[in-house]
C-alpha cells in the first residue's frame, strides 16, 4: 500500500502562496474602488449614465471579494490547512482511494477507471470513469505527483497526456455561464437582454443536466442546481427591469 499526501512543508507553502494572491487581489480591489469613487465624485454625469451596470460590476468583482478576504483573513489559513490535510491518494493492490479537501473519500477498483488524463493546463490528474460526468481529480501540487502517475501505469491504468478540455461541452458552458452573467450586468437594451435570457436558459438547462448526471453531486444537488439556475434568474430580472423602467 502506498499513500500520497501533502507534507507539512508543502501545506505551508501553498497557504503562503494563496495569502499572497489574496492580498494582491484585495489591494487591487481597494485601489479600484478608491479610483472609481473619485471618478464618479468628479464626473457625476458619468455615474448617472452608467449606474445600472457599474455598481453591480464593482460590487461583484471588487467590493464583495475585498470584504470576504478581509473578514476571513485570520481564520482562513487554518481552514485551508485542515482541508489540505484531508487530501490523499492511496494505491493498494487494485484499489485506488482518493480523498479531497472537501471531505469526499472514495475507493475505486481499477476496473472502474477507464484512464487517467494529464492535461498540462489543468490543476492535476483526472481519473475518468465510464460516466463522462463522474471523474476524480488528483492535485498536481501533491507531493510525488510523478510517482502517482508511474504507480497508476504499474497497475495497468493508462495515463494519457491531453491538450483539450476533457468535456468540451462543460468548458463552453462555463464560458457562456460567465458571459451571460456579465451581459446581465452590462447590457440595458431589452432586445439584447431577451437574447441573453434565451442563452442563459439554455446554459442553465445544460448545467442542471450535468449536475443530475454526476453521482458525486448527490450531497450538494440542491445547492448546485440553484447555482446552475443563477444565470437564468439574473437574466430574467434584468430583462424585466429593462422593460418596466423604460
Amino acid at each position: 500500500m502506498t499513500v500520497y499526501a501533502y507534507s507539512e512543508v508543502k501545506i505551508e507553502k501553498l497557504i503562503n502562496r494563496s495569502k499572497r494572491i489574496g492580498f494582491r487581489y484585495a489591494l487591487t480591489s481597494f485601489v479600484v474602488l478608491i479610483v472609481a469613487t473619485a471618478v464618479f465624485y468628479f464626473f457625476r454625469e458619468l455615474l448617472r449614465a452608467s449606474l445600472l451596470w457599474t455598481l453591480p460590476f464593482l460590487a461583484v468583482f471588487f467590493l464583495f471579494p475585498l470584504v470576504r478576504i478581509a473578514w476571513n483573513w485570520r481564520r482562513w489559513p487554518q481552514k485551508q490547512r485542515d482541508a489540505l490535510k484531508k487530501v490523499a491518494v492511496e494505491l493498494s493492490g487494485d484499489v485506488v482511494r482518493v480523498a479531497d479537501a472537501g471531505g469526499r473519500d472514495v475507493r475505486l477498483d481499477k476496473s472502474e477507471i477507464v484512464r487517467a488524463e494529464d492535461a498540462s493546463w489543468s490543476t492535476g490528474l483526472c481519473l475518468r470513469t465510464a460516466n463522462r460526468y463522474q471523474w476524480y481529480l488528483i492535485p498536481r501540487t501533491l507531493d510525488d505527483f510523478d510517482a502517482i502517475k508511474r504507480d497508476l501505469t504499474g497497475i495497468n491504468i493508462p495515463v494519457i497526456e491531453t491538450r483539450i478540455p476533457p468535456n468540451w461541452e462543460e468548458f463552453i458552458g462555463a464560458c457562456l455561464y460567465c458571459g451571460t452573467l456579465l451581459c446581465t450586468l452590462i447590457a440595458r437594451k431589452p432586445d439584447i437582454l431577451a437574447l441573453n435570457l434565451l442563452v442563459a436558459s439554455l446554459v442553465s438547462g445544460g448545467a442542471v443536466y450535468v449536475v443530475r448526471a454526476n453521482p458525486q453531486s448527490a450531497g450538494q444537488r440542491t445547492k448546485l442546481t440553484l447555482g446552475a439556475l443563477l444565470p437564468t434568474i439574473a437574466a430574467a430580472g434584468a430583462f424585466w427591469m429593462s422593460v418596466h423602467t423604460r
